[in-house]
């Protein structure tokens, strides 16, 4: 894993050790218990770049499985999976003020928030 920094914010270059194949993504990634995904958090206030990714992992590469991004005001926070299916997500406010936790689970094939 490589951090980018651009002019304007970053991103992560990961590099599959067996193929080369490289993806970049928007944050660093937190891998799930059974490491067959990842999530990241994506924080670039300055391009309006802000919400989550979960990516599965694939011989040879990586897919995005579901992509989040918010213009209402949430700020995604430190990500911890509560297991393999279920993503928790702090709601932080601007400051870094931690406001409360979204839910991300996936049932079947989508990833939905949940209530």
């Amino acid at each position: 894993m490589v951090r980018i920094d651009e002019y304007e914010g970053f991103e992560y270059l990961l590099v599959d050790a067996r193929t080369g194949a490289r993806t970049t993504v928007a944050g660093p990634p937190q891998v799930s218990p059974n490491g067959e995904r990842f999530a990241c958090d994506m924080v670039n206030m300055v391009i309006g770049n802000i919400g989550i990714q979960v990516w599965r992992v694939k011989p040879g590469g990586f897919e995005l499985e579901y992509d989040y991004s918010s213009i209402e005001g949430f700020i995604p926070g430190p990500i911890k999976w509560l297991d393999d299916a279920s993503i928790q997500v702090a709601h932080v406010d601007p400051s870094g003020k931690v406001l409360g936790q979204v839910i991300y689970r996936r049932e079947g094939r989508p990833w939905t928030r949940q209530p």
